[in-house]
């Protein structure tokens, strides 16, 4: 007697809708986050209870260490000409570029000072000094 081979039915699972549902998330977490850079040294802020909040594109970062030293946009400056014509060069690449100076709280005013005055001496007028936000401030 030939049996009649019967065809054995498999129960599977449709992937298509949960591999749509990564991709669309992968894209949405890609759209959303920025990426930035670590800075160059880490700074201790100043601490204060109001501030503005900057946006995280379209900014230059100076920085001032404890000891003085200067660096734009991670960069570490040896002169306050090479300063100047870093701050020059970005601001003719971008005329809408946010300048954020963030300084060490224990650095000495006059560094501050000599930053403000080449800044000034670059065209740059408005600028954004940083600090650390205080708990309850905004």
């Amino acid at each position: 007697m030939l049996r009649k081979m019967r065809r054995r039915i498999t129960i599977r699972i449709d992937m298509t809708p949960m591999v749509d549902v990564i991709i669309l998330l992968l894209i949405f977490f890609f759209m959303t986050s920025t990426f930035r850079e670590a800075e160059a040294i880490d700074v201790q802020l100043p601490h204060a209870y109001a501030g503005v909040r900057i946006p995280k594109t379209g900014v230059y970062h100076i920085l001032i260490s404890e000891d003085g030293k200067i660096y734009a946009d991670n960069e570490p400056m040896q002169s306050r000409e090479e300063f100047i014509q870093a701050i020059v060069s970005s601001r003719a690449t971008n005329p809408n570029l946010i300048f954020d100076v963030k300084a060490d709280q224990d650095v000495e005013y006059g560094v501050m000072l000599t930053v403000m005055e080449d800044l000034r001496r670059a065209g740059i007028v408005r600028f954004n000094l940083s600090i650390f936000k205080e708990a309850g401030a905004w």
